[in-house]
């Protein structure tokens, strides 16, 4: 058995769908889902039991408050360990800022602990948050092969001090556990999203038709630029989500003086074919691959030509998501190439 990794993601979609594939990541597996809101409901169902099964002394509010963190630690577990939030969360852009913004933004739930049940023990919060910035900032500063031990050995030695030099709440004696298992462990390391198998052709091209899948209000543009000794072009391709099944075809070119690219010539419109679509995905899924990589392949033979193709999504006039890809020789784009010879 060969596991399947796959670091390609679908679009985000918009509106609300949107900002769930923002928070769990596009694509989610329904088993993922599954998971996620059952563990999420698990956690806060738990909580309230042992709240009134042992008398625990908090009110009304405290005990809201107590379900409503177990719910989202034990759902943010599971959320943050899952392959789709693995490949979203560490997608191209997504480096040291984003995670250390992300683990920073959780101080509210020690904030909120320390007031609720601790009486305002602001040193106990300040202490922990201590400890959670500086195994964040020392995990994400070392190279990617030591990451995992690492974070595992930290998180170790969070546990013995919230075992042996923390005085929990009772009713909360999980939650330093918890909270730092979802943001050292689960949410920090990098690790393979391995994906469902689909080994229909049905299945495959739908996951590739999810990929170049455009909403109403958004727009792709791949722009495709080619220079030479003796030839320099840019070809723009646009699909608006309001017209999925059409693609408007211009190319850009020299004026005729110097080598800059100024007259614009609209080459027509085409209609997107099911095959179209399954290479536009293959297309996707092949530059989002590359932008991954650190370094970009090396050309196979020694060429003048540099190629550049940059895909640009919009969302109501807004870029939400880029990816360019420059290499020092031309590029294999027969799709483009097929787009742009249909063009009428």
């Amino acid at each position: 058995m060969n596991p399947k990794i796959n670091w390609n993601y679908p679009t985000p979609r918009s509106g609300w769908r949107g900002q769930l594939d923002a928070f769990i990541g596009p694509g989610v597996a329904r088993a993922e889902l599954a998971l996620e809101l059952g563990v999420s409901l698990i956690g806060g169902l738990s909580m309230l039991i042992y709240a009134f099964a042992y008398s625990l002394a908090w009110n009304g509010w405290q005990i809201a408050l107590a379900v409503l963190l177990a719910f989202d630690l034990a759902g943010g577990v599971v959320t943050n360990a899952t392959s789709t939030a693995k490949r979203w969360y560490h997608r191209p852009g997504q480096g040291f800022r984003q995670h250390f913004t992300f683990i920073a933004v959780h101080g509210i739930h020690l904030a909120l602990v320390a007031w609720a049940f601790r009486a305002g023990d602001w040193a106990w919060a300040i202490g922990w948050y201590a400890f959670l910035m500086c195994a964040s900032l020392f995990i994400l500063r070392i190279p990617l092969y030591l990451r995992r031990p690492v974070a595992f050995s930290i998180f170790g030695l969070g546990l013995l001090l919230a075992q042996y030099l923390d005085a929990p709440v009772p009713g909360l004696e999980w939650f330093i556990p918890v909270f730092l298992l979802k943001l050292l462990l689960c949410h920090l390391l990098r690790e393979e999203p391995y994906r469902p198998d689909q080994d229909s052709e049905n299945s495959q091209r739908k996951v590739k038709s999810e990929m170049f899948n455009i909403e109403e209000n958004e727009r792709l543009e791949i722009r495709h630029q080619s220079q030479g000794c003796f030839h320099h072009y840019e070809d723009v391709f646009e699909i608006f989500g309001n017209a999925p099944s059409q693609v408007q075809v211009y190319r850009l070119q020299p004026s005729g003086k110097g080598f800059e690219l100024e007259v614009v010539e609209k080459k027509g419109t085409v209609q997107l074919t099911e095959n179209h679509i399954e290479q536009l995905g293959d297309l996707i899924a092949q530059y989002r691959e590359i932008a991954q990589q650190k370094d970009t392949p090396p050309p196979s033979i020694v060429s003048t030509t540099e190629d550049t193709i940059c895909l640009t999504w919009y969302r109501d006039g807004e870029i939400f998501e880029e990816i360019s890809v420059h290499q020092e020789h031309e590029m294999s784009l027969p799709v483009l190439r097929a787009l742009r010879s249909e063009a009428k």
